[in-house]
């Protein structure tokens, strides 16, 4: 079992060294990437790391600050939508999936 551990652990660390090295997306981009998942996971370290690398990849107040507002906007949508329906969507589709509350029923 430890060596399972071990082999999934380094086969992680290759996956995320390919993901980070790969050259599909400019730097710029993986920066709006990281902003947007550390503020829609709430740590305030990576959002820290976020925007540190979004200015340093020159991104402006403006631009990080309509990043912030569409994150807060997905968020707030599902929540009203979980208030008021008793489903959600996932961000930027139209698929709904019933996540009906036992004790409303």
């Amino acid at each position: 079992m430890l060596n399972f551990i071990s082999q999934l652990e380094k086969s992680f660390a290759e996956f995320i060294t390919e993901a980070y090295q790969n050259q599909t997306l400019c730097n710029k981009s993986k920066a709006i990437v990281l902003l947007t998942f550390a503020l829609s996971e709430e740590n305030p370290e990576l959002v820290k790391e976020g925007l540190m690398k979004a200015k340093q990849e020159g991104l402006t107040n403006e631009e990080i600050a309509q990043i912030e507002a569409m994150v807060i906007a997905l968020k707030g949508r599902k929540i009203v939508q979980l208030l008021t329906t008793g489903t959600s969507t996932n961000p930027g589709s139209n698929e709904r999936t019933n996540k009906s509350s036992c004790c409303c029923q």
